[in-house]
């Protein structure tokens, strides 16, 4: 089902945005219900599309070991997927609902458009540094909770 563009223009990423670009992002998308527990993106494999969410909330995970390790959780407005579009590299992470969601589902060929505007390019940095920021503090921390309990062992 394409998304209304009205429910893309109201989203906080796209605000600003011309609305010829607005439309063009519509009519190449999907809009997705999905259940709690579907996986939109799957850690290790190969996708062209970036999502954002609209109503729900999603899970990001990495395996760490023989871990799962949460790494965020996006909310309305969200985006994920974008980075393996910039780099056309594997998923660094996995993605599913944990709640009844609605997720716009945008192929690579409107990403590369939505990349022709300089308010979506900043907007684009900004997400991405902040995720990786995110990402290394987490990581960060998981590491020190780790050393704790193998000190606590030792003792």
């Amino acid at each position: 089902m394409k998304p209304d563009p009205r429910l893309i223009r109201n989203l906080a990423y796209f605000d600003g945005l011309p609305e010829d670009l607005i439309q063009a992002v519509s009519e190449r998308s999907n809009l997705l219900e999905l259940a709690p527990g579907e996986v939109i993106i799957e850690e290790g494999s190969h996708s062209e599309e970036m999502y954002i969410v609209v109503e729900g909330m999603l899970i990001v995970t990495k395996l760490t070991g023989n871990r799962e390790v949460e790494l965020a959780r996006l909310g309305p407005g969200q985006v994920v997927g974008e980075i393996a579009l910039l780099d056309n590299a594997p998923r660094t992470a996995t993605v599913k609902a944990i709640e009844n969601s609605k997720v716009i589902e945008v192929p690579v060929d409107a990403f590369e458009n939505l990349l022709g505007d300089p308010i979506v390019v900043r907007r684009l940095f900004r997400t991405v540094t902040e995720r990786l920021r995110e990402i290394e503090d987490t990581l960060r921390h998981d590491e020190r909770m780790a050393a704790l309990g193998r000190m606590a062992a030792q003792l």
